[in-house]
C-alpha cells in the first residue's frame, strides 16, 4: 500500500507542476527535473525504492505523449521550412548517389 501513495503522490505533484509550468510559460521537463533536484536534496526523507517498470507504465507514457502533441504543432507551424528542407535533402542525395 505504500507504494501506491507513493505513486499517486508523484503522479500529483507532477500534475501539478504542470499546470504551473503552463502558467509561468517554461517547458514542464524543466520544472520537473528543479522539483526532483529539490527533494533528492532534503535530507530527511527516506529512500524511495519503485520498481522501474510502474515508471515506464505509469509516468513515462504521459509524457511522451504531451511531447508528441507539441511536436505535431511545431511541425505544423514550420511545415513550408521542413518541406523544403526534406526536398533539398532528397535532391542532393538522389544526385549524390547518381555518380
Amino acid at each position: 500500500m505504500e507504494n501506491y501513495a507513493i505513486v499517486i503522490f508523484i503522479l500529483a505533484v507532477m500534475i501539478g507542476l504542470s499546470a504551473v509550468a503552463d502558467r509561468i510559460k517554461i517547458p514542464y521537463p524543466i520544472l520537473l527535473i528543479i522539483a526532483g533536484i529539490a527533494v533528492g536534496f532534503v535530507p530527511s526523507l527516506p529512500p524511495i525504492d519503485i520498481n522501474p517498470e510502474i515508471i515506464f507504465l505509469i509516468f513515462l507514457p504521459p509524457l511522451l505523449y504531451d511531447a508528441a502533441f507539441k511536436a505535431i504543432k511545431v511541425l505544423n507551424l514550420n511545415a513550408s521550412v521542413f518541406l523544403n528542407f526534406f526536398q533539398d535533402l532528397s535532391r542532393w542525395l538522389v544526385l549524390s548517389l547518381r555518380n
